[in-house]
């Protein structure tokens, strides 16, 4: 039976400290040297030279591991200034997180200035769908030809309403009811921006509404002290009643939090707060009261210093103005009780004039409290509160400690410590010594200086340390070492050696020994499992497709992963802001969900921005005819460019529309990028002949001259010929390379060109919830469901995206938006076409993706798609790719304006709403044509014929990932 009450661990102290131990070390040494050579060496006492030797070699041991003993803020302190990042994050940068829970909502938004307290719910809004005709709409009176059993409520999943408890002391300083409702509306939308900052993937804010207020009337009699000041007594009075009707929530100190017994990580754990940190548990009790109860009423009344005693008191609220309660019921959904005034404003009229009678006596004698002073009084109590938040807000890092630099590589020679009757150190022989002698010396100095030079570079590995471990040392050397100083005649035992220049020295001695690309994987795979983190199969795949190239790639992702790390796990769940963001940009942007940033780190992509993909190194060029002098008529070439926009090929072969070219283009260069430059290399190796296919590559040759063309060879048909340059305006030489080998040169470099440049990956991630159709005025908020409700013919049917329901039984299939994502991928790259390096991503899509979120991944090329546009200025067809980055970058700025232009919040009286999509619904229902019909490229293979033991390039059955998620 399994005993799971024991476990294994490692212990988290290793280290003997024998090698601080200098006797200890001299016994292993002498130990070890009896073992060997105790028959020819049999006098161990300390005047023996080799014990000598030994003691010094000892001496210099325990230096060396003193020095790795020291503070490892020491080891790391640079000479100048403080540890910085690249060794260690902060803990307040690395353990919060962008806010995931309803209490991490609740406090980034109670951390905005006049938030006292907030909650976020559900929203709750109702689709109805067709099962018959595969259909959704709002108005169930879409589908009235449809028999009710085809017809079934869809509730959308992922919308949210916030309500806000205003911090009543933030208005005090406002004269008008207009001025407070303006600042509240600001206040609304500082929130709606911060949502929309801190927005998680798939979901989305439907509005922002104030809590509303019943108002409890206290009437009491209460006897004082008769020291007790009646005007304090009252001020105390009233704010313990408002706490306890909408209790507060208190800011903590980072040490607060400490003394409380939380750990480092709980105390971070969530968004990053201004005001402090908030106990999750009392943030957790800080609920909206339900009831209000007259004891309790009675306890915090009796609980203020110069209560003597309550004669009596009694509840009343609105709906029974004239009755005695012991409990008051708040039966209406996010409302506060709030304390009904003892008095109203000249010429206000409320809606229920409820008011509270505080009545106070000493001994028999009735006392009045001054509402002007028990107003400042309680500014001072308000003003004693922001004091001691401001304190909380004051401690909220935990520093790294700051190490003394101790310069741990400095060294010297250990000839110097030797005595004197030696001769080796620094005062040398006597001068009457004999060559013999002075021979003797210097064959011992020499023996010395390789011990020498060996401890010298430990010591210059200790300095490096920083170096490095840090996360984006590069690929620099792993391997290091240091001249030895202080060693007299030193040029007499040692040439060619740069006492000057470390760097020098150390390519020299034992740049032979670092494979520094190996040597920084491996100490970058500690750096990342520190987190947690690991790169194995994506490494393994690295290497299956690129080779021994592939190791400095992988090295590069590591690093720009570690880099990242704060954004890459604190945002991991992290949406893109709608409205743009700091940049103010939907595309050509960083401006991305983190989910997105992640996967393409993970990836190893460099670039995760959303970008265009299809035009990044071609174009279609719209040129006049040579051969048709009506100047309306135009042929089409396409032409590949540098990064600087310089065109350096030209298609020749001119087409008669640029239909015609897009498709050569996209062919041509896949056929390119799928060539292999090693059987090219060795094909020419050997003469070549005239039409001769190697590699889709046919070599034409004419009049000692070369040039080439890309043949399709699976059709039998030319797919482009090429040059590199412009003989005349619009004539390009075909023949300009004068060798086989000028042509072998300009091929191979071409392709180089097309993986590198043409190999550009990105990502796209889509959320579904974005899509959902809105009207631009909602016709009622107030009907008995809290729902939206829309005119029957305001939004299309075509607006919403399809469905595919089996008569109903599915009830998942019928819904297409709620925690559903589209990743869309180009599947053409190198890497992106090899199915094993599909499979991992979809792996780790689906791995990095919330667990509660469904996944579509679609690798998309250049296939013509069925909702084909023309570019405007090239006449160029759009292909799926281009296709879609039109639409969704037309939606993206549709959502976008919308977001900035009809931000109107409701306070819970009007019936204004936030607009979702009121500018966007053309742009939705062009998106949705072209995204509803993406397909997935496949890799060309065949059916593997199980007789056959080649399986390259097969498909076999039950093992082949065609799909995707």
């Amino acid at each position: 039976m399994l005993d799971t009450t024991t476990y294994n661990k490692i212990p988290r102290v290793v280290e003997t400290k024998d090698d601080l131990d200098f006797q200890y070390l001299k016994e292993l040494g002498l130990e070890y040297i009896q073992s060997i050579g105790g028959d020819l060496w049999t006098d161990f006492n300390a005047h023996d030279p080799g014990v000598t030797l030994l003691e010094m070699l000892c001496y210099a041991i325990s230096d060396l591991s003193a020095r790795i003993d020291m503070p490892i803020e020491d080891l790391l302190a640079p000479s100048t200034g403080t540890i910085e990042k690249d060794q260690f994050h902060r803990a307040s940068d690395i353990l919060p997180s962008t806010p995931v829970t309803e209490l991490d909502y609740r406090k980034l938004f109670m951390d905005i200035t006049g938030v006292r307290n907030c909650w976020i719910l559900p929203f709750q809004q109702t689709m109805y769908a067709d099962c018959k005709n595969n259909q959704l709409s709002y108005t169930e009176a879409d589908f009235v030809d449809t028999p009710k059993r085809f017809v079934k409520p869809v509730k959308l999943k992922g919308l949210y309403s916030i309500y806000l408890d205003y911090e009543p002391d933030h208005f005090k300083d406002f004269d008008t009811k207009a001025a407070i409702e303006q600042e509240k509306t600001n206040i609304r939308k500082r929130v709606w921006e911060k949502y929309h900052d801190n927005r998680n993937i798939c979901e989305d804010l439907v509005d922002i509404q104030e809590v509303g207020e019943k108002k409890i009337s206290i009437c009491a009699n209460i006897e004082l002290d008769k020291t007790a000041d009646k005007n304090e007594v009252h001020a105390r009075i009233e704010r313990a009643i408002e706490d306890y009707f909408t209790p507060s929530v208190k800011y903590y100190s980072l040490q607060q939090m400490l003394d409380k017994g939380y750990r480092t990580d709980e105390i971070f754990e969530g968004p990053v707060l201004s005001k402090g940190f908030i106990d999750n548990d009392e943030l957790a009790d800080a609920d909206l009261r339900t009831s209000v109860r007259l004891s309790d009423i009675v306890r915090i009344i009796m609980a203020i210093d110069g209560v003597t005693q309550i004669s009596s008191i009694n509840l009343r609220d609105c709906d029974n103005p004239d009755g005695d309660k012991w409990i008051i019921c708040i039966d209406q959904p996010f409302t506060k009780p709030i304390l009904a005034p003892t008095s109203y404003d000249d010429g206000e009229t409320p809606d229920c004039p409820l008011t509270s009678v505080f009545n106070y006596y000493k001994d028999v004698l009735p006392v009045t409290f001054n509402r002007s002073k028990v107003d400042q009084i309680k500014d001072a109590l308000y003003q004693e509160e922001l004091e001691e938040q401001m304190k909380a807000s004051l401690d909220r890092v935990l520093t790294i400690p700051e190490g003394t630099f101790r310069s741990p590589s400095d060294t010297t020679t250990i000839q110097n410590d030797f005595p004197m009757t030696y001769g080796i150190g620094l005062d040398g022989l006597p001068g009457g010594s004999s060559t013999e002698r002075k021979s003797q010396a210097l064959q011992l100095k020499a023996y010395i200086t390789v011990f020498d030079q060996i401890l010298a570079s430990y010591f210059s590995h200790l300095g490096k340390v920083r170096d490095l471990f840090a996360m984006n040392s590069g690929n620099n050397p792993t391997y290091f070492t240091q001249a030895i100083k202080d060693i007299k005649d030193f040029d007499k035992i040692v040439e060619d050696y740069p006492t000057n220049n470390d760097q020098l020295l150390s390519e020299k001695l034992i740049a032979f020994l670092d494979e520094n690309i190996d040597r920084r994987d491996e100490i970058l795979n500690h750096l990342i499992s520190r987190f947690a983190e690991k790169f194995n199969n994506y490494t393994f795949l690295m290497t299956e497709l690129f080779g021994d190239a592939a190791d400095e790639l992988i090295v590069q992702a590591k690093e720009q992963f570690l880099q990242e790390y704060i954004s890459l796990s604190g945002n991991r769940f992290q949406a893109y802001n709608i409205q743009g963001g700091t940049s103010n940009l939907t595309w050509e942007t960083t401006n991305v969900s983190g989910t997105q940033m992640r996967i393409a780190r993970l990836a190893g992509m460099r670039d995760y921005s959303r970008r265009d993909l299809s035009n990044a190194y071609v174009s279609i060029k719209k040129v006049k005819t040579s051969t048709d002098p009506d100047p309306e008529v135009f042929e089409y070439r396409w032409v590949v460019k540098e990064k600087t926009n310089t065109e350096i090929i030209m298609h020749i072969n001119a087409r008669e529309s640029a239909r015609q070219a897009s498709r050569d283009m996209y062919r041509s260069t896949y056929l390119l990028i799928n060539s292999n430059i090693t059987t090219l290399e060795n094909t020419f190796a050997n003469s070549v002949s005239d039409g001769q296919i190697i590699e889709k590559i046919q070599v034409l040759e004419s009049g000692g001259t070369y040039g080439f063309k890309v043949i399709d060879t699976e059709n039998g048909n030319e797919a482009m010929g090429i040059s590199f340059e412009e003989t005349s305006p619009g004539v390009y030489n075909n023949y300009p390379y004068a060798s086989q080998t000028d042509l072998l040169t300009a091929v191979t470099d071409f392709i180089k060109y097309l993986k590198r440049e043409a190999t550009e990956e990105g990502i796209y991630l889509v959320e579904h919830i974005l899509l959902r159709p809105n009207a631009d005025t909602p016709s009622d908020i107030t009907n008995p469901d809290g729902e939206l409700q829309y005119d029957d013919n305001k939004i299309p049917i075509r607006s919403y995206m399809p469905i595919c329901a089996d008569d109903c039984q599915d009830s998942c299939e019928l819904d297409p938006y709620s925690f559903r994502v589209s990743i869309i991928l180009p599947g053409y790259t190198k890497r992106f076409a090899d199915v094993d390096f599909r499979l991992y991503m979809e792996n780790l899509i689906a791995r990095e993706i919330p667990a509660h979120i469904l996944p579509r991944v679609c690798w998309i090329g250049f296939r013509e798609g069925e909702h084909v546009e023309v570019d405007p200025d090239t006449d160029a067809p759009m292909n799926e790719l281009m296709d879609f980055e039109m639409t969704y970058k037309a939606l993206l700025d549709s959502l976008k304006t919308s977001r900035e232009t009809n931000t109107v919040i409701t306070n819970g009286t009007d019936e204004e709403i936030i607009e979702l999509d009121g500018t966007g619904k053309n742009n939705l229902i062009e998106f949705i044509k072209v995204f509803t019909r993406l397909h997935t490229i496949h890799h060309v293979g065949r059916l593997h014929n199980c007789e056959s033991e080649d399986v390259e390039d097969s498909i076999i059955l039950g093992r082949t990932n065609l799909g995707s998620l």
